[in-house]
């Protein structure tokens, strides 16, 4: 990923399809998953939802509640790093039991945290095909949840 987070940061030549050369900032712009990943991907629990800052049980209310922004994650995952030492590995058990706590998945270096401009509830997006492969289950779409039969 270092290349890619280079590249948004400081740009990179790239030619366009006439063949001119122009100066580009690629970033991530869609994350195509099922609510599973989407959490995974997110580093929260499969008990909240990848784009809004809430419980699944809170997915069929009408307000869906704040977004879960890069700053909110980074945010609660700094505090634990602080409150359990960073990486010390006696430490790793308390962490973890917290950050369940908090809703987090106890991953403390996320692979989007040093990219430019990355905001985990715009680029996370339904993959309505892998959901609807499996024939039944819950699909996440948009922070609600569809339960096929």
């Amino acid at each position: 990923m270092d290349p890619l987070i280079s590249a948004a940061k400081n740009g990179m030549e790239m030619m366009d399809s006439l063949g001119d050369i122009r100066m580009c900032y690629p970033c991530i712009a869609a994350y195509m998953s099922d609510l599973l990943e989407a959490c995974l991907n997110m580093v929260i629990t499969t008990s909240h939802s990848p784009v809004f800052n809430i419980t699944t049980s809170q997915f069929s209310d009408t307000d869906p509640g704040p977004l879960l922004t890069y700053n909110v994650l980074m945010d609660e995952i700094e505090e634990l790093q602080e409150e359990y030492g960073g990486d010390d590995p006696t430490a790793i058990a308390a962490c973890l039991k917290e950050a369940k706590t908090r809703g987090l998945n106890g991953v403390l270096h996320p692979w989007w945290e040093n990219h430019v401009g990355f905001e985990p509830w715009q680029v996370t997006v339904p993959n309505i095909l892998h959901g609807l492969h499996r024939f039944s289950g819950t699909i996440y779409l948009n922070g609600c949840s569809i339960w096929l039969e």
